[in-house]
């Protein structure tokens, strides 16, 4: 059933996609130098499932020290917009020990 609904993209929106890739090279000698000094603080890596979410944990692994790993079931990209409740059941454990500090 189509919704008739056709997206247009804004002017710009392409190149400004592929701007990504096109900073492919900055952005791995950017990680390579960040490597050399991982973050110390704890963090929270969160993904979906449905693109290899068990990846992000090892690669924020790769920056910081202190990491927690969680990967959304039956999610993408945008897990926030996607499993909103699974977001905060992953984020609000990992920040209560802060929040109890203030």
């Amino acid at each position: 059933m189509s919704t008739g609904y056709v997206s247009t993209p804004s002017p710009g929106a392409r190149r400004a996609g592929f701007e990504y890739y096109r900073a492919i090279d900055e952005t791995m000698a950017q990680s390579a130098q960040r490597m050399q000094n991982k973050i110390t603080i704890p963090v929270l890596s969160v993904a979906g499932d449905a693109l290899g979410g068990e990846n992000m944990e090892t690669e924020v692994r790769s920056l910081a020290e202190n990491v927690t790993g969680v990967v959304i079931p039956h999610c993408g990209h945008f897990v926030p917009e996607e499993a909103p409740q699974a977001f905060l059941d992953a984020l609000l454990p990992f920040l209560a020990p802060y929040r109890a500090a203030s």
